[in-house]
């Protein structure tokens, strides 16, 4: 006899709703089963960018954010407007941290390196907040020829090949020390290998270029974006980073900066040999990892009793699971910025695939998590469920039309399989979205590719035995012309269908009434 109703929350990463032309594969895909659950299940969508996540008006919204709202039941004011105010503030040129760095340079007679993502997009780092840096050494007449940037090109959420047109807007191109694709530098997956090239180069190993746009061309000729550019020391002589030097990184986004960071400022670390530092003052505009022990410009804030603390002090079991290249979503970031698994949390972390570029198998790891879902369900034996599927997110940011109608075909097969276990098992399932991308892999007026996340609305559906009931195609499309909330509104609407109180400090409604005929 079954002794719980499991709530099921399936996170379709990068799945927004787009325009219904070429521009977006989810529309030339049409996916049976996504159609099946508007037809016959509440639904609607919800806001997941600007504001309405915490993030400036208009921005994009990411993973981190998304999964951060989700879980903490609350809009969750994030990095990038916090930074940004005090540099229009003008309280950042106050920072203590920021002053310390520059005073150690000072004092030991050496250099600042400031090591970050060179990119148009607020998703990862921020030009303004690189510009920040570059002004304040100039307002406190720190020598410009012992200022070195080591920078990471984007190729995802700018425009694939913007590398030149970025440095060209630097104060002083001339402070450019490194340069190498974030494939490299920002992995996320303990692809050590792709890492210790950019630490090689920071730390001054390998050849000098001194015709920087001819170097970055040659990639281009092969048909590689910024993602992939190698990387490579620039100008007429090597400026690594050296003893007593200072190194700022300056992303503010946690999860590609955590690998590159520990290479540095980790004394057990051991994955590759590192070059032997003295005397270094290490320091970051964000905590990126505790355990790191380096100054942080901007602490984080406490995020308080997430959805998982919450089902935790209620005795509630949970179970997370998704392939490695998302999870740290379904686990620290919606866990409220949590490392620890809450009492009764169990994870599953399947391995992603290694491939150069993820249009090569669209697949990913969906099978396999799909397999261990379906199990864990028919199991019955937890209260909560979380599972992320990352190939519509990861293959869209390719910019392969192909490859991401054939995630979507597989998203929409794995959907399936989820939903006949859960009405089989007379479980709640509620399927959504953390920020748009595979809606619009192209420019629906000029039809030049994208690869970056878009500010779309995410859908949300409300599947349970109780809850179907035909819908007309009038229906469908209102319900997606009208957003009825934000992704902060799923936490709520997850207690609500385990009919446990929502504590004071999730701020955001549920959705259940609003969904529900």
């Amino acid at each position: 006899m079954q002794t719980r109703r499991t709530v099921i929350l399936v996170v379709i990463d990068g799945w927004g709703v787009g325009r219904p032309d070429f521009s977006n594969p989810i529309h030339t895909v049409n996916p049976q089963t996504i159609d099946f659950l508007k037809h016959n299940f509440p639904s609607g969508t919800l806001q997941a960018s600007g504001i309405s996540v915490g993030l400036p008006w208009g921005e994009e919204g990411n993973s981190e954010v998304g999964h951060m709202n989700m879980g903490v039941g609350r809009v969750v004011y994030q990095n990038y407007p916090k930074i940004t105010l005090s540099i229009r503030n003008k309280t950042f040129f106050d920072n203590p941290a920021l002053q310390d760095a520059f005073k150690h340079a000072t004092a030991n007679n050496s250099s600042v390196n400031i090591v970050g993502l060179l990119g148009e997009a607020n998703v990862h780092a921020s030009f303004e907040h690189l510009e920040a840096l570059l002004q304040y050494a100039d307002q406190i007449h720190f020598p410009a020829d012992r200022v070195n940037l080591h920078l990471i090109t984007d190729g995802r959420d700018s425009d694939p090949h913007s590398a030149m047109k970025l440095i060209a807007k630097l104060p002083h191109p001339e402070q450019l020390a490194s340069i190498g694709g974030r494939y490299y530098g920002m992995d996320r997956d303990k692809h050590w290998d792709r890492i210790q090239p950019t630490y090689a180069v920071m730390t001054g190993s390998g050849a000098v270029v001194t015709d920087l746009k001819q170097h970055i061309e040659q990639f281009y000729a092969k048909d590689l974006n910024d993602e992939y550019i190698e990387p490579t020391l620039v100008g007429q002589t090597a400026r690594p980073i050296k003893n007593d030097d200072v190194v700022i990184f300056f992303n503010f986004r946690e999860d590609r900066m955590k690998q590159l960071v520990k290479a540095f400022t980790d004394p057990t670390f051991a994955e590759f040999p590192t070059a032997p530092l003295s005397n270094v003052h290490f320091c970051s505009f964000i905590e990126y990892d505790r355990s790191f022990g380096i100054p942080a410009f901007f602490p984080p804030d406490p995020l308080g009793n997430p959805l998982g603390k919450v089902l935790a002090d209620h005795n509630r079991t949970q179970w997370r699971i998704a392939e490695t290249e998302k999870y740290a979503h379904i686990t620290y970031f919606f866990n409220g910025l949590r490392e620890k698994p809450f009492d009764g949390e169990y994870r599953v972390l399947i391995p992603s695939r290694k491939e150069f570029s993820h249009a090569e198998r669209p697949e990913m790891r969906a099978e396999e998590i799909t397999t261990r879902l379906v199990e864990a369900i028919e199991e019955r034996a937890y209260d909560f469920i979380l599972v992320n599927y990352a190939n519509a997110d990861i293959v869209a940011h390719t910019g392969n039309m192909q490859a991401t109608e054939q995630a979507v075909k597989i998203i929409d097969t794995s959907i399936k399989k989820v939903v006949d276990a859960t009405l089989a098992t007379d479980s709640i399932m509620v399927v959504t979205s953390d920020h748009g991308n595979a809606e619009r892999l192209a420019d629906p007026l000029t039809g030049k590719a994208e690869t970056k996340h878009d500010a779309s609305p995410v859908p949300i559906y409300l599947v349970a035995n109780e809850y179907k009931r035909l819908r007309s195609d009038a229906e469908v499309h209102s319900a997606e012309q009208a957003s009825i909330g934000v992704l902060a509104d799923i936490a709520p609407t997850i207690l609500e269908l385990m009919h446990i109180p929502r504590p004071e400090e999730m701020t955001a409604q549920s959705l259940v009434d609003l969904m529900i005929d």
